[in-house]
C-alpha cells in the first residue's frame, strides 16, 4: 500500500464515530484522504457518488446500513457495496452472525471484523491487516506538508483546492477578516449574555480601530495587529487571565487605532529587542482568554447559528482543552454545525458547547452563518482536515468513548 492509494470510504457511522474515526486516521495517516457517506435515518444503503466509489478502501458499521445480522441477503447487499474492495467492518456487540459467516472475497480482497468498543491500537491493527493504510511510520505512511490529502463530504462538490489549514499557534494574515463581515454580531445575537461581557468589549473596540492599535491597561502596554495575527505583551497569558480579573479593569482602557505604517514603529518602540519575544499568537491568546472569562459567564442560545471550523486549534499548545472540544473541533471541521443540532448531542454540556462556539469565533478560527438554507450554502464544508499531533493514548481513551 502506497501512499497514494489512501483513499477511505467511511460509511454507516454515527456522526461522533466518523469524527473519531477520521481523527484516528489523519494522525497516524497524514497522507489519508476520507469520503463520508453519513448514516442514514432509516439505516438504509446509502447510494454512493463517484467519490465514494473511487475509493480503494472502506470502514463500515454494519448496523448504520441496516446490515445487524447476517443472511444470504444481507451478504449480497455487503458484498455489492463493497465492489470487491478491502473493509474493516465494525459489527453490532450484541451479534456473532458476521463473525462466524464464511464471506467470499474477491482476489486481493480482505475483510478484517471489530466489535466496538475497541482501542485505537486495534482499530489501527486492523487498518493494516485489511491492507487499508500501510504500518505506521512507514515512509509510504507519511507525505509531506505539501501533499497531504483532503477529506470530502461524499455528498458535496469536488473540492476546490484552498491553502493548507495552520496550526492555531501560526499567525494568519486572514484569522480576522470574517470578524468585519457580521461574525462578532451575529455571535453576540445568538448569545445575548457575551453583550454585556467586558471582554468582549475590548474586542468590539480592537475591531473598531480596523484590526490595528496599541492599548494600555493599567500600567501595562500592547500593541495589537489583527490583521496579521499577533499580539505584542509582555505578560505571559497566565498573566493576562489573571490581570482580566480585576475589578472594573475596562474603566483604565486607553486605545489608539493605528495606521498601517505606525504599526511596526510604535511596536518596536515599547518593546525594543525584546519585540519578538513579546509577540504572541493571537488566535492562541484569544481562545484562552475567552475560555477563562467565559468560565463564570452563563450562555444561553437565543438565536440559532450553523459553525465551521476555518482552522483545528492545536489542542497540543493549548492549556484546558478538553476531549470535548476536540470531538466539537472535529465536527465542526467535516461540515457546519447548527449550535442547537450541538446542543442535542450534547446534551449534558450546554455551557461547554457555547463556550466552545464562542471562543472559536472570538479567536478567528470559525465562520458563522445563520441556520437556514442560504446560511447552509454560504458555509461550504472545511476541506481540509488537521494533522493532530496526538499521543496515542489519547485516541485509545477518545476512541474508547465514542464507539
Amino acid at each position: 500500500m502506497n501512499s497514494k492509494g489512501m483513499h477511505l470510504l467511511l460509511a454507516g457511522l454515527a456522526e461522533r464515530e466518523a469524527a473519531a474515526v477520521q481523527m484516528m486516521l489523519q494522525s497516524t495517516w497524514p497522507a489519508c484522504r476520507c469520503v463520508l457517506l453519513p448514516r442514514q435515518a432509516d439505516f438504509s444503503m446509502p447510494v454512493q457518488d463517484a467519490a465514494a466509489q473511487a475509493c480503494t478502501g472502506v470502514v463500515l458499521n454494519l448496523l448504520g446500513l441496516g446490515l445487524l445480522r447476517h443472511s444470504a441477503a444481507a451478504e449480497e447487499k455487503l458484498l455489492a457495496f463493497l465492489a470487491g474492495r478491502s473493509a474493516v467492518l465494525l459489527l453490532h456487540s450484541g451479534d456473532s452472525t458476521w463473525a462466524a459467516a464464511a464471506l467470499p472475497t474477491a482476489p486481493g480482497q480482505h475483510l478484517a471484523l471489530l466489535t466496538p468498543p475497541c482501542a485505537s491500537a486495534v482499530l489501527r491493527q486492523a487498518m493494516v491487516d485489511a491492507g487499508l493504510c500501510p504500518v505506521p511510520g512507514t515512509a509510504a505512511a507519511v507525505l509531506a506538508p505539501a501533499q497531504k490529502a483532503k477529506p470530502v463530504l461524499a455528498s458535496s462538490p469536488s473540492p476546490q483546492p484552498k491553502a493548507a489549514l495552520a496550526a492555531i499557534s501560526s499567525p494568519s494574515p486572514s484569522n480576522y477578516a470574517h470578524m468585519g463581515n457580521g461574525a462578532f454580531e451575529q455571535l453576540e445575537r445568538a448569545l445575548p449574555a457575551l453583550q454585556h461581557c467586558d471582554w468582549m468589549r475590548l474586542l468590539r473596540k480592537s475591531l473598531q480601530a480596523q484590526g490595528r492599535s496599541r492599548f494600555e491597561i493599567g500600567p501595562t502596554s500592547f500593541v495589537l495587529d489583527m490583521r496579521a495575527g499577533w499580539l505584542a505583551s509582555a505578560l505571559p497569558t497566565s498573566a493576562l487571565q489573571k490581570m482580566w480579573q480585576t475589578p472594573h479593569i475596562m474603566d483604565s482602557l486607553r486605545m489608539q487605532a493605528l495606521a498601517p505604517d505606525q504599526l511596526q514603529p510604535i511596536a518596536q518602540r515599547d518593546f525594543g529587542p525584546r519585540l519578538a519575544k513579546a509577540q504572541k499568537p493571537l488566535d492562541m491568546v484569544v481562545w484562552e482568554m475567552s475560555r477563562e472569562v467565559l468560565k463564570t459567564q452563563p450562555l444561553h442560545l437565543e438565536h440559532d447559528l450553523l459553525l465551521r471550523l476555518r482552522r483545528y486549534p492545536n489542542f497540543t499548545q493549548l492549556s484546558g482543552g478538553t476531549a470535548l472540544d476536540m470531538q466539537l473541533a472535529t465536527l465542526c471541521a467535516t461540515a457546519p454545525r447548527s449550535l442547537r443540532q450541538l446542543l442535542r448531542l450534547f446534551a449534558h454540556a450546554e455551557q461547554e458547547v457555547l463556550r466552545f462556539a464562542a471562543q472559536s469565533v472570538l479567536a478567528g478560527l470559525a465562520v458563522v452563518a445563520p441556520a437556514s438554507a442560504s446560511g447552509q450554502a454560504a458555509l461550504k464544508p472545511l476541506h481540509t482536515t488537521p494533522d493532530v499531533a496526538a499521543k496515542r493514548g489519547f485516541f485509545k481513551a477518545f476512541l474508547s468513548k465514542l464507539f
